[in-house]
């Protein structure tokens, strides 16, 4: 499955059959730097009440789909792991320049990818260029 990512947030999924590769395709296209929250994603998978599913598929097999699984937080920029997940979590964050507070809350105004509509809307949509639809 290819995706390619615009400088617009838009995310192109070929080939996307499933919640759960369309959900895959968005958590690739977060550039290094930049933070989603599990709800975002799901959002832009399609299925906005969908966040527990985000963190899921993470748990489930994040090495298989080689994804970026640090750049996602909860909602309201807090760090959902705890114990050793989140310590190398907020590792990984700091190397890519993401500045975490003591609480572990990350600014999403300066770091979310999604900052300037906080909310995935018409300007950050995935395409499922197979079905031919595009999904909010």
């Amino acid at each position: 499955m290819g995706t390619q990512r615009r400088d617009t947030g838009r995310v192109l999924v070929k080939h996307a059959a499933t919640f759960a590769d369309v959900a895959a395709a968005a958590i690739r296209a977060i550039p290094e730097g930049r933070v989603a929250t599990y709800g975002q994603v799901a959002a832009l998978a399609g299925s906005p009440r969908a966040a527990r599913q985000v963190v899921w598929l993470l748990n489930s097999s994040w090495q298989t789909h080689e994804l970026p699984w640090h750049r996602l937080i909860a909602a309201g920029g807090r760090i959902a792991l705890q114990g050793t997940g989140a310590a190398l979590q907020r590792k990984l964050l700091r190397k890519e320049g993401v500045v975490i507070s003591r609480d572990g809350r990350v600014d999403m105004a300066r770091f979310g990818w999604l900052a300037r509509t906080q909310q995935p809307g018409p300007e950050s949509r995935l395409t499922c260029r197979r079905q031919g639809k595009e999904k909010p």
